[in-house]
């Protein structure tokens, strides 16, 4: 990008298996995975399908119930927070009906429900937030509650602060970036800072900060898992709504990124279409040989695959991954498994893997090719300039000349071959769309597609 650097596409390496008892049996639907307080040893956080009806939490060793017969509650947002000095896990667990339950913990043996009544006749949304001491959520009627300072039992029916620079329901979230709490409606946000004030909230509005932009495409009370933000370095990533209209219509969906100061659109209009045509469930960042990404689940979480859209902020690229080991949920270091593989726990710790746990991915690439006007063209050759294989490697190509809609018959470059290229590559008017392809268990790096186009 800066002339000096060549770049090339590369194959994203695999992952291979940390531990395979990570929960209580096989028929489980696993949700979450964090760092656990004082160690470095992850917990899950699981349903038990069959055996107990129970929401577990693991760390390997040690199985614990928080919640028994919980239909139709699942795991939705965890924490690790200090909390009076010690480290202190903090799980919601979220329904179609609110109240959340919220759950806490220092140590795997027991976890500590709150059961204040100031909390609990509250109609929680969204992920609960800490900072300074204080625990923060927000309702769906657009209330910032707080609880008592460094602690998680103790809430107050006057600790609280309503959002409404702009007429919007608090139906969305509360997101955190440094000393700032982020509130999200639904086609707007808010953002709040720690004044200090001696009665009620501690917060108060940053008037000029606000954004007609919200996240209103999310209903964390249906029972499912949704993780609707993200943080790299010093900004939060996230699927937002705006209003055009109606607020029943005309709702636009895109990719947003905040650095603490302004809101910036990121998706083109193409990923707009992916986007508002996929129920999104969980927005993780993660991190590929050192490089931090943002990953949008297109798929149901949890599943037997994992389908994700995949942003990297260092280069503005869009990526797509498909995997039916691992999800995209993970605690910076482990990923939990999917639906076919729920108790595992994987990491990308040998980066010269190149399947998922000893099975072969999908790599995938498509691109549009530069056009200069709708006249009828030919493609005599194309060919791909990238690293010689030293075993057998086919890339597959696809074009499509009808915007996405369908493919045409793949065909196959020889990668071992030093003449990496094909021919008759037929007509198409107007744009053609690129696609290649390969599955295997061997590293793929290219440098450039070349073709003729007459």
């Amino acid at each position: 990008m800066t002339g000096k650097t060549t770049l090339y596409l590369v194959k994203r390496p695999g992952v291979t298996v940390e531990a395979s008892s990570f929960g209580a049996s096989s028929n489980q639907n696993t949700y979450l995975i964090s760092k656990g307080p004082q160690v470095n040893i992850p917990w899950v956080f699981y349903y038990d399908t069959t055996i107990t009806d129970t929401i577990y939490a693991s760390n390997g060793s040690t199985a614990t119930a928080i919640l028994a017969s919980p239909a139709p509650y699942i795991p939705t947002f965890v924490d690790l927070v200090p909390i009076s000095g010690a480290e202190t896990l903090v799980v919601q667990l979220t329904g179609p009906v609110p109240p959340q339950k919220v759950y806490f913990s220092t140590a795997i043996g027991t976890f500590t429900q709150i059961t204040d009544g100031d909390f609990t006749s509250i109609n929680h949304v969204g992920k609960m937030e800490f900072m300074d001491g204080y625990a923060f959520i927000q309702d769906n009627v657009g209330k910032i509650w707080n609880s008592d300072l460094n602690s998680l039992s103790n809430w107050t029916a006057s600790s609280f602060i309503t959002r409404g620079v702009d007429p919007d329901s608090g139906i969305g979230g509360l997101a955190r970036l440094g000393n700032q709490i982020i509130s999200f409606g639904a086609y707007t946000m808010e953002v709040f800072y720690n004044a200090g004030n001696a009665t009620g909230s501690p917060l108060s509005r940053v008037n000029q900060l606000s954004a007609r932009v919200g996240i209103g495409h999310v209903n964390q009370n249906a029972g499912s898992n949704f993780t609707y933000y993200a943080t790299i370095k010093n900004k939060i990533f996230f699927i937002g709504t705006t209003q055009k209209g109606s607020y029943t219509t005309n709702i636009s969906k895109g990719f947003y990124s905040y650095n603490g100061s302004a809101v910036e659109k990121i998706s083109s209009d193409s990923i707009d279409k992916i986007l508002s045509a996929t129920a999104i469930q969980t927005i993780y960042s993660i991190t590929f040989q050192g490089k931090q990404a943002i990953a949008i689940t297109l798929s149901s979480f949890p599943g037997a695959s994992s389908v994700l859209l995949i942003y990297f902020p260092e280069w503005n690229e869009w990526f797509e991954w498909t995997s039916s080991r691992f999800a995209s949920a993970n605690d910076g270091r482990f990923y939990i498994g999917t639906t076919t593989t729920p108790n595992k726990i994987y990491s990308f710790a040998n980066t010269n893997t190149w399947q998922d746990n000893t099975t072969d991915y999908q790599w995938l690439h498509q691109f549009v090719l530069p056009t200069d006007g709708n006249q009828r063209k030919r493609m005599p050759y194309l060919g791909l300039k990238g690293d010689t294989a030293t075993s057998a490697q086919n890339i597959s190509v696809e074009f499509s000349d009808n915007d996405y809609a369908t493919f045409s018959t793949p065909r196959n470059i020889d990668m071992t071959s030093k003449d990496k290229r094909l021919t008759r590559c037929g007509s198409f008017k107007g744009h053609r769309v690129v696609r290649l392809s390969h599955t295997g268990n061997t590293e793929v790096r290219l440098e450039a597609f070349l073709a003729r186009i007459e």
